[in-house]
């Protein structure tokens, strides 16, 4: 029996180390690089500050933060990603490269050739860890900078979402635009 012990003990931890690679290929880590555009601020009745911008790349949609600002300029606080976009799609509903269109476009049968749709593919959300504001001139931001996005929970497609990690850098151009940037977060 001892001799068989070693054997089976084997067995076993072969056994779950397949188990623990399978399940490791099964969870994989996908890095989303993404811009971010029109931002705009608005001060809360809290002292916060939120700032929301157009985010676009492979997930796309409105992306708002709410933060305090400490005296260092250290930024803490929440933020939340709507991945909701339009698209449009053909008759069958397959979707089609964006095309400025008419009201009343239609095809040669006289139906419309292509409309488009809603699509709300869920909301990823989470803390703010660190990064700093700079303040520009009449109270404005000039720029936001490594903001660390914590992913903590995710809704609809992504309701499995409970970790991740991300990055928001923001800088006002020098015509003075709305602020400007790049979003990063790998789930």
């Amino acid at each position: 029996m001892s001799r068989l012990a070693p054997e089976a003990l084997l067995t076993c931890a072969g056994a779950l180390l397949i188990g623990v690679h399978a399940h490791a290929a099964a969870v994989s880590v996908v890095p989303h690089v993404m811009t971010a555009a029109e931002a705009a601020t608005t001060m809360l009745d809290d002292g916060r500050v939120a700032l929301t911008t157009q985010i676009s790349g492979d997930l796309k949609g409105p992306l708002t933060i709410a933060f305090r600002v400490g005296p260092d300029g250290q930024i803490a606080g929440e933020w939340a990603l709507a991945v909701s976009y339009v698209q449009d799609v053909d008759a069958a509903g397959n979707p089609v490269a964006f095309e400025p269109h008419e009201d009343g476009d239609v095809d040669a049968a006289g139906q419309a050739d292509h409309h488009e749709v809603l699509i709300q593919r869920g909301v990823l959300k989470g803390e703010i860890a660190g990064g700093t504001m700079t303040p520009g001139d009449n109270g404005a931001i000039a720029a936001i900078e490594g903001a660390w996005l914590q992913v903590t929970a995710g809704t609809q497609e992504f309701a499995a979402v409970t970790s991740g990690s991300g990055f928001l850098s923001l800088t006002t151009p020098q015509d003075g635009g709305a602020m400007t940037g790049q979003l990063d977060l790998t789930f």
